[in-house]
């Protein structure tokens, strides 16, 4: 069964960074600031790179592997064994990018989506996130690659801190590293149902809007136009210090 979908996303550097390192990756086009609005239909992927903060090239990591993304026809990439062997070549030829370029600071986190007729395959690497609501159900689909979560798993914290030490923005994965770039791929066996609406930001939106803030104006009556633009005002005026990036996927 073909699913149509509407995708709303929004690229901003904010109101503290002086250049923009955040990326985000609709079918094939690259959208590097601004509103984009498009519909779909499956198969159809999106994702985000957020380039490393602090990194002086960290824009140039986020463009050189969405484009490897787009060379690589993602999609026809409909397993997660074969997405997995994609981003582990993409992040090789972002290390061969470096060596050529003389510079390390080539790096980037990402966030993906890609949505067939019969299946949802979704991967990160970083802090960059992907939520879906189901049925007034909010739930975060993407791992979190910090070091808060690092010690959660190991039970020396409890989840209910997770959010303030998630605000230290220090990540334990990104692509353009050889020890930590090995990201987190999962393939959901069922298609993508009627209503659902899925989420893709970077940090500049969740480290400065909670969850419970997000979910109210997901599921007001609102077009998604207005919904972007509402989660960025507020990532603003709470305060955001990093570039914002946000991608709504509502499936029809």
């Amino acid at each position: 069964m073909v699913l149509n979908a509407k995708i709303v996303g929004l690229v901003d550097k904010g109101i503290v960074c002086e250049k923009n390192d955040d990326r985000l990756l609709v079918e094939k086009t690259i959208i590097d600031s601004g509103v984009y609005s498009t519909v779909l239909s499956t198969p159809f992927h999106c994702a985000i790179c957020d380039g490393v903060g602090g990194e002086s090239r960290g824009d140039e990591a986020a463009e050189f592997v969405l484009r490897q993304l787009i060379n690589e026809e993602v999609n026809n990439i409909d397993s997660d064994a074969k997405m997995s062997c994609v981003l582990s070549q993409i992040n090789n030829k972002l290390l061969d990018y470096q060596k050529r370029e003389q510079s390390d600071g080539m790096k980037t986190t990402i966030v993906g989506l890609g949505i067939y007729e019969d299946k949802v395959i979704i991967y990160n690497a970083g802090d960059s996130r992907l939520y879906r609501l189901r049925n007034d159900n909010f739930v975060q689909l993407s791992e979190n690659h910090s070091v808060a979560q690092e010690m959660i798993t190991m039970g020396l914290i409890t989840d209910n801190i997770e959010e303030e030490l998630m605000k230290c923005r220090r990540i334990t994965r990104c692509l353009g590293t050889k020890t930590s770039a090995i990201p987190y791929v999962k393939q959901i066996n069922m298609h993508a149902l009627k209503d659902d609406m899925y989420l893709l930001c970077s940090d500049g939106l969740w480290g400065a809007v909670v969850n419970d803030d997000i979910t109210r104006i997901l599921k007001s009556e609102k077009s998604l136009e207005e919904k972007v633009q509402l989660l960025f005002e507020m990532a603003e005026n709470n305060g955001s210090c990093d570039n914002i990036s946000i991608a709504i996927i509502e499936i029809e």
